[in-house]
């Protein structure tokens, strides 16, 4: 299992290393993929919020996120940001499951909802 934190902040790494020639690649704009990404975090946001479950922290909607803040943020932000995902992903590997889990879970969603509501907005502000 801690094999998955390496896993979770390598796939975070290269979204955000990739983000910006990917971009290019197929000429997307900046800010309309921040309202995309965004949209995308919504699913296993309400996810975490609605069952207090999940399995997806490297999924297309962190990489997509980790993508968009890359390109918004700055690289260096981004990398250190994945970093203490994986960090937080490794902790959570020795953690037995408890009672207060789910909560901790949608406490997480939440958090998430935050940060799509967040991209959309700085998106829409851009265009």
């Amino acid at each position: 299992r801690p094999l998955a934190a390496g896993v979770v902040a390598i796939a975070l790494v290269t979204a955000a290393v990739i983000a910006q020639p990917v971009l290019d690649l197929l000429d997307l704009s900046q800010e309309g993929f921040w309202i995309a990404a965004g949209l995308v975090l919504l699913v296993p946001a309400s996810t975490r919020i609605f069952t207090g479950s999940t399995r997806d922290v490297a999924g297309p909607a962190g990489a997509l996120v980790a993508m968009a803040l890359a390109t918004r943020d700055g690289l260096g932000v981004t990398i250190l940001a994945a970093g203490i995902t994986g960090l937080g992903v490794l902790g959570a590997t020795f953690l037995p499951e408890r009672r207060w889990t789910p909560m901790l879970e949608r406490v997480i969603g939440a958090a998430m909802v935050v940060i799509a509501f967040d991209l959309v907005r700085d998106g829409v502000i851009a265009v």
